[in-house]
């Protein structure tokens, strides 16, 4: 009998596609906006106290943010 891991070897699930597309979106946005604001991501990241490195991936659409980190 085949497990899950097995049969899903190699292949996204739709919630992981469904992810991906919504993190790209955001953190997309998100480097619009701020530059709309003409503040560098240093700048911005100091203003809404979160490391730079971070939201740099987040821009990136690599992290998968909390509602806490949405509001900053």
């Amino acid at each position: 009998m085949f497990g899950i891991k097995q049969i899903n070897k190699g292949y996204k699930t739709s919630m992981s596609v469904t992810y991906s597309v919504i993190t790209k979106s955001f953190g997309n946005r998100v480097r619009i906006l701020r530059n709309n604001l003409d503040v560098s991501r240093e700048k911005f990241a100091l203003k809404i106290n979160m490391d730079r490195t971070y939201l740099a991936s987040v821009e990136n659409g690599k992290r998968i943010l909390s509602l806490d980190n949405i509001k900053k």
